[in-house]
């Protein structure tokens, strides 16, 4: 929500954050490239963490 509010702003904070120029990318934000991204970052993590939960419970004593 960051970049699409403030693009050049973000741009900047995380070219500090992450030590490399990204003032010279060029990123077009459409809302089906939102969406991909959104459902991208939110199943990705949920996957992994429901990954992790059913390896832990295979090892742990019962």
């Amino acid at each position: 929500m960051f970049i699409a509010v403030a693009p050049k702003a973000a741009m900047a904070f995380f070219s500090t954050i992450l030590h490399i120029d990204l003032t010279s990318l060029v990123r077009v934000v459409t809302w089906g490239s939102f969406i991909a991204g959104l459902l991208f970052w939110s199943l990705g993590p949920a996957l992994y963490a429901a990954l992790l939960a059913r390896l832990y419970n295979s090892l742990a004593p019962r």
